[in-house]
């Protein structure tokens, strides 16, 4: 499996209920290891392979104008 072929659904998804003008994110996740950001990433056109047993991140996100969030990594 390929990062891009993880998009897709989503992209599906969006464009069946005219929600796509509201994704600017540009993917939606990516691998997690040693760094919290890492390949592969989740987007259109991602051919980079996802192996068994990958940390994913799954984030989907719809952005609006004037509507912002914030991220925290936390650790205990």
């Amino acid at each position: 499996m390929i990062g891009a072929m993880v998009y897709r659904p989503f992209e599906e998804l969006w464009s069946e209920r005219n929600l796509s003008r509201l994704t600017a994110a540009g993917r939606v996740g990516h691998g997690s290891g040693i760094a919290l950001t890492e390949l592969p990433s989740l987007m259109a056109g991602s051919n980079e392979i996802i192996l068994e047993d990958m940390v994913l991140h799954l984030e989907p996100k719809l952005e609006m104008a004037g509507v912002y969030e914030t991220e925290e990594a936390l650790s205990s």
